[in-house]
């Protein structure tokens, strides 16, 4: 029996929901993979039957299904159907992917630990080339952030703005567009409550230290994936 695909979220600006943003259509399919839903190799069902049932138009079906192949998590093929792919194939840096997979959480708990030593392999570097190539601009704007972070309190959206604006910064001053690009996945310590402290990262950073700038941030990323080690 083909799984129950996910539930369509009423849509009272538009009849029946058919002209729904495709972006959350996408959402709900993406969810629907990344929690197990739909498994590998699942054939999901046929664009009229899926249309009908999540009460959308079948165009903005085809653009979600297109939006999901660009990310790699199906495979839609004319007559063949769409395919969904294994995690191997799925675009895990894409912060869609990376937020559907921490939506969809004990689900994706295997996914997220690789992702997690990911971070652990690249992170550190990153800041030991902050530390190398950073300028009195990027200090500043480093050092804004962090302030920024303390003096949103208890907002943790204003606070995970502020530091975001570090986290970017930080690959920015790596001078590597490759890196600059990993901005979502190395925003996964920004998920942990309570917010990592960024301050040591950043005075290994000022001091021009690679290697204490690559252990501070070890030592964060370490300690959001296991918290009663502080």
């Amino acid at each position: 029996m083909a799984p129950t695909p996910p539930a369509s979220p009423s849509d009272t600006s538009q009849p029946h929901g058919t002209r729904r943003r495709q972006t959350g259509l996408a959402r709900d399919l993406g969810l629907a993979i990344v929690s197990g839903r739909y498994r590998p190799g699942d054939l999901l069902p046929n664009e009229i039957d899926l249309s009908r049932r999540l009460d959308v138009s079948r165009s903005a079906l085809r653009e979600a299904i297109h939006t999901l192949s660009a990310k790699g998590l199906v495979d839609a093929r004319p007559r063949a159907g769409t395919r969904v792919l294994e995690p191997r194939h799925w675009t895990l840096t894409d912060p869609d992917v990376l937020d559907w997979c921490l939506e969809a959480g004990d689900a994706s708990s295997d996914l997220l630990q690789a992702l997690q030593s990911l971070r652990l392999i690249i992170e550190p570097a990153a800041a030991a080339l902050a530390a190398e190539h950073r300028t009195p601009a990027d200090l500043t704007a480093l050092r804004e952030a962090l302030m920024a972070s303390e003096r949103a309190g208890d907002d943790d959206a204003l606070r995970l703005t502020a530091i975001g604006r570090f986290r970017s910064t930080l690959l920015a001053a790596t001078r590597n567009p490759a890196l600059e690009s990993l901005t979502a996945l190395c925003g996964l310590s920004d998920r942990s409550r309570p917010l990592p402290d960024y301050w040591p990262v950043f005075d290994a950073i000022a001091a021009g230290g690679p290697d204490a700038a690559r252990e501070a941030m070890g030592q964060l990323i370490r300690e959001t994936l296991h918290p009663s080690s502080r």
